[in-house]
């Protein structure tokens, strides 16, 4: 039986170019080629200029004009910036689900950004703002397709010397890799999906093979009037070589009526040019007040793998593997301590004709256990991925 999985292809998104896989380029750390030092949000002038250049295929560029020509297009208006303070930058995403089991074929627009950064004190300063529309999760009265004004990146950043960096504001939790795929347990299942961003202050830093960070955070109190989750988090890693890198991340977080805390280990290794694995397995404890003083535990393992296979310049074969397991204890629930996991393998390609432009297309098999049912093993469930991602 064909399923699509709307609600997982529809919250897919990522930020032009925020992929740990290139490594395989032998480019580990994000502060190469992103304003944001971990990650994700807008690139540099160099980030452009490396997409367009290694990235990026040639299909619709003519053998004549050279790599250096393509770099020097790489920027905002299509040229070389004359001015050095201001980099802004457009971002769009939408996704095609073809129609199965008598449901009709949609295109719905997942991504629609608009991004200014501007830069004082020679480029030791800069401020970073994203504004865009975003899908409304579905529920009651909620229309497929309907957008919200949101922002996912708003923050105030300072270069303390060449080694150490402040961010204050709004941007993405420190913890475990930074990947586009939202929908595996590794981001949507501990709660730090596609918009799960926080405020707070984050500092970076790197010295030699090793580079990491701490962060304080509030919640998005920007959007949230409760149930923030207040804490700190940190992330590091060590560069084994120039394409290999192993790192861990821990989180504690707390609000009124939960506490959660998270621990991973991950690692980036490139093979030969533009082919990469990346592994990340981890584990949350969610504690959840009940009432009358009684306590939930959810306890979470969860595994991610993926692996890039460069097969020629702009076109790659993806293969992406997620798990999950979790356990209720201290519940009410006579059947809560029943195991529930789940696990997905995803197939497909990632495709950069030209700079500008990525297709990615992935097939999908996903099953689930469990879940509170003593012998409910459920069908197994198809899903169909089909993006189409353009920046300026």
């Amino acid at each position: 039986m064909l399923k699509l999985f709307s609600i997982l292809i529809l919250f897919t998104t990522s930020s032009a170019y925020s992929y740990a896989n290139f490594i395989g380029y032998g480019y580990g750390s994000c502060l190469t080629c992103h304003y944001n030092a971990f990650g994700n949000g807008p690139l540099n002038d160099y980030g452009r200029a490396l997409g367009a250049t290694m990235v990026a295929g040639r299909l619709f560029t003519s053998s004549s004009t050279d790599e250096e020509k393509l770099a020097s297009r790489s920027g905002f208006f299509f040229n070389t910036p004359k001015q050095t303070w201001l980099r802004p930058s457009i971002d769009y995403r939408g996704i095609y689900l073809p129609g199965s089991g008598g449901s009709e074929s949609r295109y719905l627009h997942m991504q629609t950004d608009l991004n200014v950064v501007v830069k004082f004190l020679n480029d030791r300063l800069w401020v970073s703002n994203t504004i865009g529309l975003a899908p409304v999760a579905p529920g009651p009265g909620v229309e497929v397709g309907e957008q919200t004004l949101y922002s996912r990146e708003s923050y105030i950043a300072y270069a303390v010397g060449e080694k150490h960096r402040l961010y204050l504001g709004k941007t993405d939790p420190l913890y475990g890799l930074r990947i586009p795929d939202h929908t595996v347990t590794a981001k949507r299942g501990i709660g730090l999906a596609e918009n799960d961003q926080t405020v707070g202050l984050t500092y970076h830093w790197y010295s030699g093979k090793i580079e990491g960070g701490f962060q304080a955070f509030l919640g998005d109190v920007l959007v949230n009037d409760s149930g923030n989750f207040v804490g700190a988090s940190s992330k590091h890693e060590f560069a084994l070589s120039e394409k290999a890198r192993i790192g861990a991340s821990v989180y504690y977080g707390t609000h009124e009526i939960s506490t959660k805390l998270m621990a991973s280990i991950h690692s980036k290794l490139g093979f030969r040019k533009g082919s990469s694995l990346l592994a990340e397995f981890g584990m949350m404890i969610k504690t959840d007040s009940l009432t009358g003083g009684a306590t939930e535990d959810t306890k979470l393992m969860y595994g991610f793998l993926q692996n890039q296979i460069s097969l020629f310049r702009g076109f790659n074969l993806l293969q992406t593997f997620d798990y999950g397991n979790s356990t209720l204890t201290n519940s009410t629930d006579p059947t809560s301590g029943l195991p529930g996991s789940n696990w997905q393998i995803l197939l497909g390609f990632q495709y950069f004709p030209m700079q500008r432009l990525e297709m990615r297309a992935e097939i999908g098999l996903a099953r689930r256990y469990g879940e509170k049912e003593q012998s409910s093993n459920r069908k197994d469930s198809k899903q169909i991925l089909l993006q189409t991602h353009i920046w300026l």
